[in-house]
């Protein structure tokens, strides 16, 4: 199990975000979330239109484990304290293999943030042995495919009817010298 608890970061408009792991507590924030989410981005993240979720949904959500590792970004807005991404990554056979997942409100995207948040997740798999992340996305989500162009890593896409399945090799990228 990671040794990871939390991290401050700033965003690229200068927004302090704090990332840290899930907890228990968190389903009614993760609800206020979801309910700040755009259609489109329910749509994207979830390959299927969602009103809502309910708290009796969120309990795989809200798991943190040696299968399971989620963290989450919270803002502080006069006190006011509101999670603005989720980032999870649940292992998959072969052990060394997990489905990788970020989602980030809508207000705070195209910020850093989901870069951020792969990084974390990335360190905690690695520490944890996993060697490669894999996920589907809907061929119209242009903005995760060109994330996941921009990783620094090396990537497999294949292509099925309306999703691309893809692949992230942990291992960093080496440069000749």
């Amino acid at each position: 199990m990671s040794v990871f608890n939390k991290e401050a970061v700033t965003l690229k408009d200068g927004t302090e975000v704090l990332i840290r792991k899930i907890e228990p507590g968190d389903g009614p924030k993760l609800i206020e979330m979801f309910d700040h989410l755009s259609d489109e981005t329910k749509y994207t993240r979830f390959m299927k239109f969602r009103k809502s979720i309910e708290e009796d949904e969120l309990e795989p959500f809200l798991l943190s484990d040696k299968k399971n590792f989620a963290i989450v970004a919270e803002v502080n807005n006069s006190g006011n304290i509101f999670i603005i991404a989720d980032g999870r990554y649940v292992l998959d056979k072969p052990p060394d293999k997990a489905t990788v997942a970020i989602i980030v409100r809508d207000d705070y995207q195209r910020k850093g943030l989901a870069h951020q948040m792969l990084s974390i997740l990335i360190d905690v798999a690695r520490e944890n042995n996993i060697n490669f992340f894999h996920g589907e996305i809907l061929l119209e989500n242009s903005k995760m495919l060109n994330f996941i162009k921009k990783t620094g890593y090396d990537y497999d896409f294949n292509d099925q009817t309306g999703v691309r399945y893809f692949t992230i090799d942990l291992e960093p990228i080496k440069t000749p010298l």
